[in-house]
């Protein structure tokens, strides 16, 4: 089987790492894999190239100007490539209609992966993603609540798969604990640390030996600087750019803290619980977290954008060391659950149902 991705970035967010992540799964079960992507970002071949993707993806080079520039030409030129290499499914993370016509039109069948909370889309964005999944072959959604959210032939024809568990994780810690509080995250509006920043102040008023870690990058690095100067606590508050390890950071660590907005499928939560550190997620749409978390078992829901609440929180769970303990364990079931190996066959029994 050939399977055509569609691939407007290759390293970006968590939806991208998972998009990585089951092309190399695919290549390795014995199928084709090609990665459709602007033939104007000639960048994009090189972050192949440093991820390890050229060693089983071909590169197949669109020009995306045309797609809004002149859609109709964009159409012909997508199907005749796609035609060309007999590509049998044409997986896309997200969605495009001009992309689904051509494929379509070439006898490809279409799997759309929705990655983000619906409600954050504007009107206009809305009524073409109900139209696609209208007419889509397939839906792979993170959460009930996403599918959901576009009823019909989406909801009634999709599947939930979560994200899967996909760095080679080391033994988790439960001991020797850093008296350090994490997050890891694009510095932007929708993940909210400037709400973590107000938390952590009201926490650090009683747990002055407690300092927070900020992993990301982001066009808000500079205003949570000066926040975290405002709140007072600029000199127990680090901000980290540049690609981390994500399990190492995490592993020692004494609180995971996972502030945003909205989230689909949580990786970095996914991470932390996976490495045995204790977590706490807030309950943000499209209720990504709230599939992984059992409060109170094996990691904790905080209300969305409540820095006090979540201040209280963070004392709760890290004053009580029994109880932390207990959850930290417990927390690391989710690797079995979350398997690599159990994700995927979720991913081939629904890719080959298509092509029925």
């Amino acid at each position: 089987m050939t399977i055509l991705f569609l691939t407007p970035t290759i390293s970006y967010s968590g939806a991208e790492k998972v998009r990585n992540w089951l092309a190399k799964q695919i290549h390795f079960a014995g199928h084709c894999v090609i990665y459709a992507m602007p033939k104007d970002c000639p960048q994009l071949f090189e972050e192949m190239k440093s991820l390890g993707l050229d060693e089983f993806a071909e590169p197949m080079w669109i020009d995306y100007r045309q797609k809004f520039l002149r859609p109709l030409r964009y159409i012909r030129t997508l199907y005749s490539q796609i035609k060309a290499r007999n590509v049998d499914l044409f997986v896309v993370f997200g969605g495009s209609l001009f992309d689904q016509i051509a494929a379509r039109r070439a006898g490809a069948k279409v799997l759309l992966s929705e990655r983000w909370n619906p409600a954050s889309r504007n009107w206009f964005s809305q009524i073409i993603k109900r139209i696609e999944y209208k007419t889509t072959d397939g839906c792979v959604f993170q959460t009930p609540e996403a599918a959901s959210w576009y009823g019909g032939k989406a909801e009634q024809g999709s599947v939930v798969i979560p994200n899967p568990i996909i760095d080679n994780l080391g033994e988790p810690q439960f001991d020797n604990l850093r008296k350090e509080v994490v997050t890891v995250g694009r510095l932007s509006a929708e993940k909210n640390q400037e709400m973590l920043l107000c938390a952590f102040a009201e926490f650090h008023k009683t747990h002055t030996d407690y300092t927070l870690t900020i992993y990301g990058d982001g066009p808000l690095k500079e205003f949570l600087q000066t926040k975290a100067k405002s709140l007072q606590i600029a000199d127990s508050v680090s901000i980290v750019s540049g690609k981390r390890n994500i399990s190492e950071v995490l592993k020692g660590a004494s609180l995971f803290v996972l502030p945003s907005n909205t989230e689909g499928m949580p990786n970095a939560l996914i991470e932390a619980m996976s490495m045995g550190v204790l977590s706490i997620a807030t309950d943000c749409p499209i209720y990504g977290a709230r599939m992984l978390v059992k409060h109170a078992e094996n990691a904790y829901l905080a209300p969305v954008n409540d820095a006090r609440a979540l201040a209280n929180l963070m004392s709760l769970v890290l004053d009580d060391e029994q109880k932390a303990d207990s959850v930290r364990h417990e927390a690391v079931k989710i690797r079995e659950t979350l398997d690599g190996e159990k994700i995927f066959a979720r991913w081939t029994d629904y890719m080959s149902s298509l092509r029925k």
